[in-house]
């Protein structure tokens, strides 16, 4: 049997992880209503379970009250998933577009979102469309969805801040970018992935 000194740990654990689970939406949750939009099942799951885990470092940071360097772990952590959040959810919403021959742009046409010219034209296909989906970059998705009218100007500058800040998953950007983690950059990225969602449905 547990000792009264295991017993009053295990309860304040507990305690704990209640008070992180609190005002945080279940995975379940977030796939059937903030990503129900999003067409792969796998990656619908995916994507809600990223920002559930997000969220949750949110909690944790917060519950103990995390400074200096801890601090800086949490919101680049979860910075960098807001901003492959992002990423999934354009290239999903502009692969539905290109598969159903809805895009009214051009810049989906080309691998560098030039006027179509030498070898940088894209042979989109139904068939291949998903593969050749996976080739492109956080970059040109947002490019093309600037020019389909997914993003507004202003939300294309937020998600191009978040790109660059995400990009500093490799430690080699980070270097050259010096790159400052705050808490409120990680309230600002949480906002940017909201306005994601809201508009690629």
């Amino acid at each position: 049997m547990p000792t009264i000194q295991e017993q009053f740990g295990q309860a304040a654990i507990n305690a704990f992880v209640e008070f992180c689970r609190a005002d945080i939406r279940s995975v379940a949750d977030l796939e059937a209503n903030e990503f129900n939009h999003v067409t792969d099942p796998a990656l619908r799951r995916y994507v809600a379970q990223t920002f559930y885990g997000a969220r949750w470092l949110y909690k944790l940071g917060l519950g103990v009250l995390v400074t200096g360097d801890e601090a800086i772990a949490h919101v680049r952590t979860q910075v960098i998933d807001y901003g492959s959040i992002c990423e999934a959810l354009l290239s999903d919403c502009l692969l539905h577009g290109i598969q159903r021959n809805a895009m009214t742009g051009t810049k989906y046409l080309t691998k560098d979102c030039r006027p179509v010219g030498g070898h940088n034209a894209i042979a989109w296909t139904p068939a291949t469309a998903g593969a050749e989906m996976k080739n492109r970059s956080f970059w040109w998705f947002i490019e093309v969805a600037g020019d389909e009218a997914v993003l507004t100007p202003a939300q294309k500058g937020s998600v191009t801040r978040l790109r660059k800040l995400r990009n500093t998953v490799h430690i080699t950007e980070l270097a050259t970018t010096q790159a400052r983690y705050y808490r409120t950059l990680a309230k600002l990225s949480l906002g940017t992935v909201h306005d994601t969602i809201a508009t690629t449905k």
